[in-house]
């Protein structure tokens, strides 16, 4: 779950998400020591990425994620994700190349 910034700036903003499981339907507790890794990228700008992103990483069991996202420019942003499990192996997304442009999971950011 994307929680912020509600503001981006051209700038290294604070990233900060949520990394939930299911386990009814009325419960999603937090799920501890994952990384979601960030790649930001402008699709109407031949799909470029910016420099500087740190990977968002919880600092306290129970608790949000946090990272830097750099945004170089307003527009459209595609801020593809990659879930990690504590173990460093991905469990969803896809590293962005030549071929995969997009990540299945994502945020998307326009300002």
């Amino acid at each position: 779950a994307f929680i912020a910034p509600h503001h981006p700036k051209v700038a290294l903003n604070d990233i900060t998400v949520g990394v939930y499981k299911m386990e009814t339907m009325m419960d999603f507790p937090i799920v501890d020591n994952f990384k979601v890794k960030i790649d930001p990228r402008m699709p109407s700008m031949g799909n470029h990425s910016s420099p500087n992103n740190v990977h968002a990483t919880q600092t306290l069991a129970g608790g949000l994620y946090n990272g830097k996202l750099s945004l170089t420019m307003t527009g459209y942003w595609k801020i593809n994700l990659q879930l990690a499990n504590a173990e460093g192996t991905i469990l969803k997304g896809e590293e962005i190349t030549e071929t995969v442009t997009g990540s299945s999971i994502f945020f998307e950011i326009e300002f």
